[in-house]
């Protein structure tokens, strides 16, 4: 999708100035910069609400989001994002709209790794709370196997590297 971003802002020398004579000099209201700036501070706004807008039907409970740009768009546009990707967004500063798809990949690469990561560390720890507090948490492969025969397993983790090297183990866990 294609966004304008550039607003006319035209001349704001007068803007809230008073018309009428009077017995005091300067201007009253805000002067052109303040105007200037907040004009473009809501178009800002209204740009990352529509980026926000075409985001959202693309997010769900899998993705990943990568954010970047200058500091205040990022941060509007994580806050929008938020209550979709919770804890699958993360913003990088350095990225810019000249990257080429090279320069892309290997950013969207380490912080796609990061994030997935993160996910993985939280549900560990999540199951070691809810479980291991109780004494129904099992860490190792021999232990989780006998559990497993008797059906006593609630809620199975595997890591990438134990699925890779002990594929057989991993099929009759699972």
């Amino acid at each position: 999708a294609a966004y304008r971003a550039d607003t006319f802002i035209d001349d704001l020398t007068d803007v809230n100035g008073s018309k009428r004579g009077g017995t005091r000099t300067g201007m009253r209201g805000e002067t052109g910069t303040d105007a200037a700036e907040r004009i473009q501070r809501e178009e800002m706004e209204r740009l990352v609400r529509m980026v926000a807008d075409e985001l959202r039907p693309k997010i769900d409970s899998d993705t990943l989001v990568l954010i970047g740009g200058s500091p205040g768009a990022e941060t509007t546009l994580q806050k929008l994002l938020q209550p979709l990707a919770d804890g699958r967004i993360a913003l990088d500063t350095s990225l810019h709209l000249d990257m080429t798809p090279a320069q892309l990949k290997p950013v969207v690469e380490r912080t796609a790794s990061q994030l997935s990561q993160q996910g993985q560390l939280a549900l560990v720890r999540d199951v070691v709370d809810s479980a291991g507090s109780h004494g129904r948490g099992m860490l190792h492969a021999h232990t989780i196997e006998r559990a497993s025969r008797v059906g006593q397993v609630d809620t199975l983790l595997l890591s990438m590297n134990f699925l890779r090297t002990k594929e057989d183990q991993a099929e009759e866990l699972i």
